[in-house]
């Protein structure tokens, strides 16, 4: 009878973690990203992840991005976590920041065909959106700011499933 008793107080509390890991920090889905960026002229695509929450309204979301344009080319992973203000309407209002990875490969502008090889550049970023519902998805636009030799100012449409 005690094993029982051990047993069933084991499983409940196995249940009760994973319950709590369900809302917290997990999977919740990805998403597709597009934009562009100014300095360099870029045109962007990529994917992103909302891997839950940390606490309560503050959310991990790393993105891939894949930047082209101005001869160069930049590839980097972007991990910020936002804070999501409390819904005050058809929009929920987020912000955040991060740091940004990236390899930026770029073409001498004397000669195009010349390749000036692969660098790889760790920057600080800071970045906040709009996000609204579109039926079981969500929607929005987001403004990020990066330093270093990433895009200083991109604009970027996600759409998360």
């Amino acid at each position: 009878m005690k094993n029982i008793g051990t047993s069933v107080l084991l499983a409940l509390a196995l249940f009760t973690a994973t319950a709590e890991a369900q809302e917290g920090v997990g999977f919740r889905g990805w998403g597709l990203r597009a934009g562009v960026s100014d300095r360099p002229d870029q045109i962007l695509v990529g994917v992103q992840a909302d891997l839950g929450e940390l606490i309560d309204k503050l959310s991990f979301e790393p993105n891939l991005e894949l930047g082209v344009g101005d001869d160069q080319t930049i590839f980097s992973l972007g991990a910020p976590v936002f804070f999501r203000m409390p819904e005050s309407g058809p929009f929920d209002i987020y912000g955040g920041g991060g740091i940004a990875l990236g390899f930026v490969d770029r073409d001498e502008a004397d000669d195009p065909g010349k390749d000036d090889g692969l660098e790889f550049v760790i920057a600080p970023m800071l970045a906040g959106g709009l996000a609204w519902p579109v039926g079981e998805s969500e929607a929005g636009v987001e403004l990020a700011v990066t330093a270093n030799e990433l895009q200083n100012v991109k604009l970027v449409f996600r759409w998360m499933f």
